[in-house]
């Protein structure tokens, strides 16, 4: 056992050493536990370490794009440089989130087209956008309105069991109300008219907003009717930090290059839109049952805003950390399996919440 924690550029080459990897190999979840349980001390994330590892090694990281109503963890999203760079060609004139519909990844830009930073750390986050018949279409859009924090939608609506008084007596029955859209701005889409200078829509509902479903560390793909969500944490520093007039570009696979101008940007996504819509009914769309069956297996605790799938996995490799914990229940998150564990997956869920 290791009497100090490992650097982080030699942290490969002793989990290597402890486990017998091969040297072309990657580092993943599998390595590092094995790793910790073979007594190597370790004074880093885990996310922050396997990008460094990797970039210490050369390697360049390959990501698998996300399909509707995909579970993607922080540590497997793409951020790379070609997605968020860190100063864009062109100074938006406005702050700016530039969100990848693509990878389900977001990030901050100012004024001047610099990736803001936080304490040292680049602000890149996780997003979910519109899914395959609802999809948020690439472009530029503006802030119009700013909403509060409880704020509901007057176009889509879901039913909630409520409890209230009715002719003196307390009863609990199902009612229609808008959909939870907390801390949200509701954006204009920009488009350029005939004389070239640059003009945005009213909203037609789009907003961006906190998601339940869309947290710091985890995030479920392709899942709006066209909104853009946002981890709580975000959305709520944004509504803050944000103003009406601020812009949201919603770009593809890479950010454009080549481009001086944010007309020229909302010109060259304007042609990317067919090619991306395309994209989305070809390579990201699932099968009705498929996504019947990844709705059933996902729940989030109202009371905490806690998704409680986050901690449930069929495969231990794919969340060692919960391995040993008995409270934890795995069920897959689709396929004929997953039905029959729905009642003991609510069950433990509750007790969750409970506590």
């Amino acid at each position: 056992m290791l009497d100090k924690p490992i650097d982080r550029r030699v942290f490969l080459k002793h989990v290597r050493d402890a486990v017998g990897i091969l040297g072309t190999r990657k580092i993943g979840k599998l390595e590092y536990f094995a790793a910790l349980s073979a007594g190597v001390t370790i004074d880093v994330s885990f996310n922050s370490l396997i990008r460094q590892a990797n970039a210490a090694e050369g390697k360049i990281q390959t990501y698998e794009k996300p399909k509707e109503w995909t579970k993607i963890e922080i540590d497997r999203a793409n951020f790379s440089k070609e997605v968020f760079p860190k100063k864009l060609e062109f100074a938006p004139g406005k702050k700016t989130v530039v969100v990848s519909a693509v990878w389900q990844t977001a990030a901050l830009y100012d004024v001047d087209g610099n990736l803001v930073k936080i304490g040292g750390d680049e602000l890149k986050f996780l997003a979910s956008t519109g899914k395959v018949e609802h999809a948020t279409e690439l472009g530029l859009y503006k802030i119009q309105t700013k909403k509060d924090k409880d704020h509901r939608s007057s176009k889509y609506k879901i039913k909630e069991k409520v409890r209230e008084k009715v002719k003196g007596v307390w009863k609990e029955f199902w009612k229609e109300i808008g959909a939870s859209m907390p801390y949200a701005m509701h954006l204009g889409k920009g488009f350029i008219r005939e004389n070239g200078e640059m003009s945005f829509k009213d909203s037609d509902g789009t907003a961006m907003h906190a998601r339940n479903n869309v947290q710091d560390d985890t995030t479920t793909s392709f899942m709006s009717h066209g909104c853009i969500g946002l981890p709580y944490s975000i959305a709520e520093d944004f509504h803050d930090g944000l103003n009406v007039g601020d812009q949201v570009l919603v770009i593809g696979e890479k950010m454009p290059t080549g481009v001086k101008s944010i007309n020229e940007i909302v010109k060259r996504l304007d042609k990317e839109n067919p090619e991306y819509l395309d994209y989305l009914k070809k390579e990201v769309s699932l099968k009705p049952q498929e996504i019947k069956e990844k709705k059933q297996c996902f729940i989030y605790c109202s009371a905490t805003g806690q998704n409680i799938f986050d901690f449930m996995s069929t495969d231990p490799n794919l969340n060692p950390l919960r391995e040993n914990d008995k409270k934890t229940v795995r069920i897959p998150q689709s396929g004929p399996e997953c039905s029959a564990a729905r009642k003991t997956f609510y069950e433990e869920a509750t007790k969750r919440c409970k506590n």
